[in-house]
């Protein structure tokens, strides 16, 4: 069972690695990608830290490293991306040795584990040039990290998930909250065990307060210049429920017309489940695996209250932090982290069948699981485009488009406003040459001298007086041509 589960991992991640390597070659490039390539990367890596704007664009951690990959490589498509691509390898491990420490290799759930971390919305960003591949990588790690920590005692695992931590944070500030839990359990990780020797608690306590304090001062700039012109202002603010809960249920869907029909609450259904049995563990640990070694993870019961409030307390600090800064909760790509942390809650409830992993019910149940998850994520994939930027994904069509009608002088073409920056990027790295791309313009500029407009479908009864569709790309993505008449 162990080297099936072992090579089932390496191929499942492996197979999902040659995914988002294709997509990192043959999705075009998107317009929040481009900020990155073209502006932030040009600056000193001490600009860089301290924000040359007020923009939340700059990821940091992502843009130095990207910064390196194009002083290595040049500015090519996949040298922009190639950070978060290799970060996933990073992530791969990280799973890995979370299902190590708690199903153990020989368990008949460990394949199902593995597919409980990965969906289609959180494997898009692991083949984008943005900071949220990375982030997800490091909260993986950090809570593999914190598990060991506690469910072993050594205190050097409890150290690294704090630093993992600070870099998810530091790849994107919207896992601070993220980083300010994991800062709070490690403290009372100290608090607890120390707790009938004062004296040996002053070191550890006094460490996290420096550290702490010494990553809040490099980041303070940024934070006071993003603050000031109110760029914490993600989206609309409705509410934990609708901005955080309902958006990763809409999102982790990715546009199924299967799991579309199912409501938003039935997906909560298993969460709430997940988080009594975790929160419950301790209280059940005898009916769990009796004759299981003491020090076995997949018995202990603060692995269970530790995977709950992973997921309670990040949630609790985001609320908090609505309240009293004023700041909209976490939505979409800015609540990704909250991923990896539900799928490690779900695993550490499969660990509670322990006691039946060898019987034939149990192992059936396993393998339908498995299948499930497995057919799910297939058929959801996709290979062509990205959910949070989908509107970019022809960018590459309408160039060839217009390459073949190419006839010896650049072709201009005025876009809407939406599909400038992608094209912008082929047009600089020399990858469109037979194209003249006319100024960004927020406004569909009917007087435009461009031979070809490319709009969304909506606006096309603007242009109609002086332009015609020659081609749509899709129902909503339409390119037109100035009437000859």
């Amino acid at each position: 069972m162990k080297n099936v589960n072992f090579y089932s991992f390496i191929a499942l991640y492996g197979a999902l690695f040659l995914v988002l390597l294709f997509k990192v070659f043959h999705v075009p490039v998107t317009i929040d990608e481009v900020p990155t390539v073209y502006h932030y990367s040009r600056f000193s890596v001490w600009e860089i830290m301290m924000y040359p704007d007020n923009i939340p664009n700059n990821h940091i951690l992502n843009t130095l490293l990207t910064k390196g990959t194009i002083l290595l490589f040049g500015k090519e498509q996949w040298v922009i991306r190639l950070p978060n691509l290799l970060s996933f390898l990073l992530f791969a491990w990280g799973v890995f040795r979370i299902l190590k420490l708690t199903l153990r290799l020989d368990s008949p759930w460990f394949l199902a584990g593995a597919l409980l971390f990965v969906n289609p919305y959180l494997l898009d960003f692991f083949g984008l040039c943005r900071g949220y591949g990375i982030s997800l990588t490091m909260v993986t790690l950090s809570a593999g990290f914190l598990l060991a920590g506690f469910g072993e005692g050594r205190h050097k695992f409890i150290w690294m998930a704090l630093v993992c931590a600070i870099l998810a944070s530091y790849a994107n500030f919207t896992a601070l909250v993220f980083w300010a839990a994991v800062t709070i359990i490690a403290g009372f990780r100290f608090l607890w065990e120390y707790r009938k020797n004062p004296k040996q608690l002053v070191k550890p306590l006094l460490l996290i307060a420096l550290l702490s304090l010494a990553y809040l001062a490099l980041i303070m700039v940024p934070l006071q210049k993003m603050h000031s012109t109110n760029e914490f202002q993600y989206w609309t603010s409705r509410g934990f429920y609708q901005e955080t809960v309902i958006s990763l249920i809409h999102n982790w869907y990715y546009n199924s017309p299967v799991l579309s029909m199912i409501p938003h609450c039935w997906m909560l259904l298993p969460v709430a489940l997940a988080l009594g049995a975790a929160l419950c563990a301790s209280f059940i640990r005898k009916a769990v695996g009796p004759g299981a070694p003491e020090s076995d993870l997949a018995c202990h019961p603060l692995c269970g209250v530790l995977a709950a409030t992973l997921v309670l307390l990040p949630a609790a600090i985001n609320l908090l932090q609505t309240t009293i800064l004023g700041t909209p909760n976490l939505s979409g790509r800015t609540a990704l982290f909250f991923y990896p942390l539900v799928a490690l809650l779900f695993v550490i409830v499969l660990t509670l069948a322990y006691r039946w992993r060898h019987s034939l019910a149990h192992r059936s149940l396993a393998l339908i699981l498995t299948i499930l998850l497995a057919a799910n994520l297939s058929h959801r994939i996709s290979l062509q485009s990205v959910r949070e930027w989908e509107f970019d994904s022809n960018t590459l069509e309408v160039i060839d488009f217009l390459k073949e009608k190419y006839k010896g002088s650049p072709i201009s073409l005025k876009t809407s406003w939406f599909f400038h920056s992608s094209f912008t990027f082929y047009q600089i790295t020399g990858k469109a040459p037979w194209i003249n791309l006319q100024p960004y313009d927020y406004n569909i500029d009917i007087a435009t001298p461009a031979e070809y407009y490319y709009i969304f479908a909506e606006d096309a009864a603007k242009l109609n007086p002086r332009f015609e569709v020659v081609h749509k790309f899709t129902p909503d993505r339409w390119l037109m041509k100035k009437k000859t008449n």
